[in-house]
């Protein structure tokens, strides 16, 4: 004969059989669908608690801390402790041997100190030593009435002695062991000045990456070598000292401006060598970090920009996108944050071919550039941002595209990097539809 207990052990298997089924199935989900707190803290923390919310990867870096709060007065010497007896503050010390027995008790009572006995303490009164001291100690400053000190490898944070009452972190350490910090989205004119000055607070600490190195890295590559020496002679073409070639760029501009995306392709199929880019780009083999695909996912980008810098500048810059991976004729203009090398001012053509379709988004990226004269070339090398919560996992910025630049101006330029935001103002079908 079976009993209860018999029946509930079968049920305890069964149980046990679906929550594993169904274990099973939520583990890949999750996987898949992955968020910033679910990644590991590479290397060990400095500080333990110090920035409990940030300094992991995918989260903001930990820039500042509070200083820890100290007592407003102290007494010198071992063995002292100061008490506020009838409205003054004193300095008291219990006799040789004694320490003090209660923080909340009176030092003028007469069990004010005691030496701890098994079974009976002796208790004495404490002797008065002198006044308070009102002066922070080495290594502290004052802050709205109370001493106040910053924790190992952080720096106070003042002006001429003002303090906020926040410890600056070191920048080496505002990142756990290992990992480094990258600029997030200029999604605000604060948010780009504070990127390209240093300034800016919401950068996130992620695996390390140097979009130099990368930029490098795919200018070099052989996939990409074709299509910018082709890019390279496209913007020869475009900007020859010939009366034909002049005629065709002035209704070129003329065009975009009117809005009459489809006249200003049409001008570009006259060049014979934007039909050999674009043959390139179409027999291209997709990866990664080249631009074309035989699938014509790729956008073809031709404007002008003008620019201004000394160290830092402004860069505006407007065009037509023919964005192949929509079939679409997009008209464009973008604002970019300039710093590096430099000091000019000038006026180019530029000539890009990207990845994909072509939206209004942020980028960034280093150009650079040489000059002689008041004669220019420049090479640019984009990327996107660091973004936590990419669905690839990889979190790192990804290549966006290429472009070449050719004008005329004033002024030295080596290498700058730049912040842009594209915005896309209308469009209409390469068809004509």
């Amino acid at each position: 004969m079976k009993t209860k207990c018999h029946y509930f052990k079968h049920f305890k298997i069964f149980y046990a059989l679906v929550l594993l089924l169904l274990v099973g199935q939520v583990i890949p989900v999750v996987a898949d669908n992955h968020t910033p707190s679910n990644y590991p803290a590479l290397g060990e923390a400095e500080f333990p608690g110090l920035c409990k919310y940030r300094g992991h990867i995918g989260k903001y870096q930990c820039k500042k801390v509070k200083a820890k709060k100290h007592k407003p007065y102290f007494c010198k010497g071992k063995n002292s402790y100061f008490s506020k007896i009838d409205g003054k503050r004193a300095c008291y010390s219990c006799p040789e041997g004694y320490t003090r027995f209660s923080p909340t008790r009176k030092m003028n009572h007469k069990k004010a100190c005691t030496i701890r006995k098994l079974g009976k303490n002796d208790y004495a009164k404490a002797t008065k030593i002198g006044d308070v001291v009102k002066k922070c100690p080495k290594g502290q400053f004052k802050h709205k009435g109370f001493c106040k000190s910053c924790p190992a490898k952080t720096k106070r944070m003042h002006v001429a002695g003002l303090d906020n009452g926040f410890c600056k972190v070191e920048k080496k350490y505002r990142c756990n062991t290992g990992l480094k910090l990258h600029k997030s989205e200029p999604k605000t004119g604060w948010d780009k000045a504070g990127n390209l000055l240093g300034l800016k607070y919401k950068k996130y600490c992620g695996m390390p990456f140097s979009l130099k190195q990368y930029g490098k890295d795919i200018v070099e590559s052989d996939r990409n070598q074709e299509a910018i020496e082709a890019l390279k002679d496209l913007g020869k073409a475009l900007t020859r000292n010939k009366k034909t070639t002049k005629k065709k760029m002035k209704d070129f501009k003329t065009a975009v401006k009117k809005g009459d995306l489809q006249d200003a392709y049409e001008i570009l199929l006259t060049f014979e060598e934007f039909k050999t880019l674009k043959g390139i780009l179409e027999s291209t083999e997709e990866s990664a970090t080249s631009v074309g695909s035989a699938a014509l996912d790729f956008t073809f980008t031709a404007g002008y920009v003008g620019d201004g810098s000394v160290g830092l500048g402004y860069a505006y810059e407007w065009g037509t996108a023919l964005d192949f991976s929509e079939g679409k004729i997009k008209k464009y203009k973008s604002h970019a944050m300039t710093k590096g090398l430099s000091l000019s001012g000038d006026g180019s053509l530029v000539i890009g071919i990207w990845k994909g379709s072509f939206n209004t988004s942020y980028s960034q990226g280093y150009i650079g550039a040489f000059e002689v004269g008041p004669f220019g070339i420049g090479l640019g090398v984009w990327s996107d941002y660091y973004t936590p919560k990419r669905s690839d996992g990889s979190n790192q910025p990804h290549f966006v595209g290429i472009t070449y630049s050719q004008g005329f101006g004033l002024g030295l330029e080596v290498a700058e990097y730049n912040e842009v935001y594209t915005e896309v103002t209308s469009e209409v079908s390469m068809t004509g539809d």
